[in-house]
C-alpha cells in the first residue's frame, strides 16, 4: 500500500496526485466515546505543553476549517500556548 484515504473522495484525490496503490479506510476514532468521557485534568496537564492542532487537506468550505478556528478560540481560554498547522499538497501554514 502506498497511501491511505479516509473516504472515497480523498482516495480519488490521492490517485489524481500520482499515488497508485491506495486503500480507503474510515477514521479510526470513536468520537462518541471521547464526547462521553469525563474531564481528566491530570491527562490534560501532561499533554498541554507543545499542544498542536493539525489539519491536512484542501482549504474548502466542506472541510469545515471554521470548526478548527472555533475550537481553538475555546481552547485558548484554557491554554493560550498552542499552535495550529494547516497542510495541503506542497503548502504549510502556521497560525
Amino acid at each position: 500500500m502506498e497511501a491511505i484515504g479516509d473516504s472515497p473522495f480523498n482516495s480519488k484525490e490521492l490517485k489524481e496526485n500520482g499515488f497508485k496503490n491506495i486503500a480507503t479506510i474510515p477514521l479510526l476514532i470513536d468520537t462518541d466515546k471521547i464526547l462521553k468521557a469525563k474531564w481528566d485534568k491530570e491527562l490534560f496537564n501532561q499533554i498541554v505543553e507543545n499542544f498542536t492542532i493539525i489539519f491536512v487537506g484542501r482549504i474548502v468550505r466542506n472541510k469545515a476549517q471554521h470548526h478548527i478556528i472555533e475550537t481553538a478560540n475555546i481552547y485558548a481560554k484554557i491554554n493560550p500556548d498552542f499552535q495550529i498547522l494547516y497542510y495541503r499538497w506542497g503548502y504549510r501554514w502556521r497560525l
